[in-house]
């Protein structure tokens, strides 16, 4: 077709096309190409709806009691032909509903999977009077929670091998967990995981002290700066976020906004921050340096969430640890274009069966 287009415009110049002839070429090249992405989307859209959603919702889900009156909500995978289990431990302002497409594709390779969301995240208890802050008290909350997820609801299971998956803020929570309890695992992969926070123009260390000073004003369930409320049609923009390259998989992560208002959440209290910075800063400096988990690092080269170098610093520290990064990647791997998407999992499942 490009050829045919080409050598019309070689004609000579006393040579006229009639309008609506190039613009009816045009319009067929044009409906051409678009009618071949909508079968592949189209095929997405099948499998999604017809194959992904109905595991995900047909799983056993649960509820975690934690003190003060937090409630865990969970899901539980169990692959009667399981040759592991893997333990998915989510991001910031995320839900195991987000990764359905990735735990039937980890389920479908033999493992079975639990996921629980985060407090104050997901569809378990918020933390403040604001159901869109992301706020916590101090990160070892998470890690505690995850430790009492593990020994009350995983072991329970009697799992032939236990293995963990972590994506960004989740990374920090086993990171901490595994090095607190490293036999608890197998081995680990992590997504982009929040060893160092990008805090944009403002330096770390000035953004930690300047939250420090917040919360002794009082203002720790005060949003941080630059941080608010959005709504959904803000949040749904695709050409202003920096978290992946696949439209459709966007378009499924904003549908459990819109299907469920909960999920959406605008930004981080001063505590939260504060915390969070303050565990990084322990990690980086020594926190890896009894780590024996055999570990695997994915690493988004167009991240702008996390610092990349925070992982180098990590991973230097431990006896087992690699860090594989993907060309052309922003920071929510597993839910990127074919491109990154597809070689992420196979690395994954690669080494998780290693060990």
């Amino acid at each position: 077709m490009k050829s045919f287009i080409t050598s019309l415009l070689l004609f000579p110049q006393p040579f006229t096309i009639p309008l609506h002839f190039l613009l009816g070429i045009l319009s067929i090249c044009f409906h051409s190409s678009y009618a071949s992405e909508e079968i592949f989307d189209q095929s997405f859209e099948e499998h999604f709806e017809n194959t992904v959603l109905p595991f995900y919702w047909s799983a056993p889900s649960g509820t975690l009691h934690r003190p003060n009156q937090v409630d865990l909500h969970y899901k539980t995978f169990d692959n009667p032909l399981s040759k592991g289990t893997i333990v998915f431990v989510t991001g910031w302002t995320e839900t195991h509903l987000k990764y359905a497409e990735l735990i039937w594709e980890f389920y479908q390779n033999g493992y079975s999977i639990y996921s629980i969301d985060n407090r104050g995240m997901g569809f378990s208890t918020r933390l403040t009077s604001n159901p869109q802050q992301v706020h916590v008290e101090n990160v070892q909350d998470y890690v505690d929670d995850l430790k009492e997820f593990v020994d009350k609801v995983v072991r329970p299971a009697n799992p032939i091998k236990l293995y963990f998956v972590a994506h960004s803020m989740g990374g920090l929570i086993t990171a901490e967990y595994l090095a607190r309890f490293p036999d608890d695992a197998q081995a680990a992969v992590f997504s982009a995981p929040l060893f160092e926070l990008n805090t944009g123009s403002l330096p770390e260390y000035l953004a930690y002290q300047i939250t420090k000073t917040e919360i002794k004003r009082g203002k720790g369930k005060h949003y941080a700066m630059t941080q608010g409320d959005t709504t959904y049609e803000k949040a749904s923009d695709f050409s202003t976020q920096k978290t992946t390259h696949s439209l459709k998989r966007w378009k499924k992560k904003i549908a459990n906004w819109k299907h469920f208002p909960i999920l959406l959440q605008g930004g981080s209290t001063n505590q939260w921050v504060n915390s969070v910075l303050k565990h990084t800063f322990l990690l980086l400096e020594k926190g890896w340096k009894t780590m024996k988990t055999p570990t695997l690092i994915l690493q988004a080269s167009h991240d702008t969430y996390v610092i990349n170098r925070g992982h180098q610093r990590v991973c230097s520290q431990a006896q087992h640890c690699q860090i594989k990064q993907y060309p052309n990647s922003y920071h929510e791997l597993f839910l990127e274009h074919e491109p990154v998407r597809s070689p992420a999992i196979t690395d994954t499942l690669q080494f998780l069966e290693h060990y």
